[in-house]
């Protein structure tokens, strides 16, 4: 009896905010994973960003249960694409100075009170 993991980064691997994300933004990144083997068990977990280790936890689940994980990467320098890789599993996401400014348009559409 073992403890079997699998993340999938499209449904298991979170940022917030979304990409593009402004260098002066705080990143949030979280990650779920399932335990469905057939016994309790640890997952070790690396996690890098642009290939450097950021960080690097144990995590016990039971079996049939989920385990969670944040951490909170430095993303300041880091302007372009970026890869963060969870044991194999990457995801890029774009890194910018700022956002371009956001206008607001006002259209009369005719009502009267």
């Amino acid at each position: 009896m073992s403890a079997c993991f699998k993340i999938d980064k499209d449904f298991d691997i979170k940022l917030l905010p979304y990409s593009p994300i402004q260098e002066k933004d705080q990143l949030e990144v979280r990650v779920q994973f399932k335990n469905t083997g057939d016994a309790d068990g640890d997952i070790d977990l690396t996690i890098r960003l642009n290939g450097e280790v950021i960080d690097n936890q144990k995590v016990f689940v039971k079996k049939g249960e989920y385990g969670f994980v944040k951490c909170f990467p430095d993303i300041k320098g880091k302007i372009g694409t970026n890869t963060l890789d969870i044991n194999g599993e990457t995801l890029e996401f774009e890194v910018v100075k700022e956002h371009p400014e956001i206008k607001a348009i006002l259209v009369d559409l005719g009502f009267k009170p």
